[in-house]
């Protein structure tokens, strides 16, 4: 069974890569970061299908993800912990936090990215917003929690994995 765990703080800082512990790679780093950011510009460009057939709306400063290592090491290290649920705010510095799970074992990890990141994004097309692109609880608790979490692009800066 392999998690993905995600979060993501605001800020307009830059990181860089980070050291190649715990399994991650540079390569499954960046998988996470332009997946990102290529779900977020279809966002920002209108071009994100939403579930009433038509597009989320246009997004008016997404601005591109970064990478951060603190993050990275947060999360790996709850991650250890092998809990199929969310940790503390605290204890994840009040960061954001989405979960995936493979039943592979052997799951390619640059594919893990991937996928964890499609199905996160995926939950507008199933589950959609509305028009006014305004988050209430409704529309939280309507199935787009993931999405709505990096909205894939509901913060206008976002650093993360």
């Amino acid at each position: 069974m392999k998690l993905a765990l995600l979060a993501l703080l605001t800020t307009s800082a830059r990181a860089s890569m980070c050291s190649d512990a715990e399994g991650m790679s540079d390569e499954v780093r960046k998988t996470f970061l332009d997946k990102h950011n290529e779900y977020r510009t279809l966002v920002a460009q209108g071009k994100a299908k939403n579930k009433s057939g038509g597009y989320a709306p246009m997004a008016a400063r997404m601005l591109k993800m970064t990478y951060d290592c603190a993050i990275e090491k947060n999360m790996m290290d709850y991650a250890k912990e092998c809990k199929f649920a969310h940790n503390s705010y605290k204890d994840r510095n009040y960061w954001g936090q989405n979960l995936w799970m493979s039943g592979g074992i052997n799951i390619n990890k640059t594919h893990a990215a991937a996928g964890s990141v499609y199905s996160w994004f995926s939950e507008l097309e199933h589950h959609g917003v509305p028009e006014e692109n305004k988050l209430t609880m409704e529309v939280f608790n309507n199935g787009v929690g993931h999405y709505t979490q990096r909205k894939l692009s509901w913060f206008s800066n976002l650093r993360g994995w």
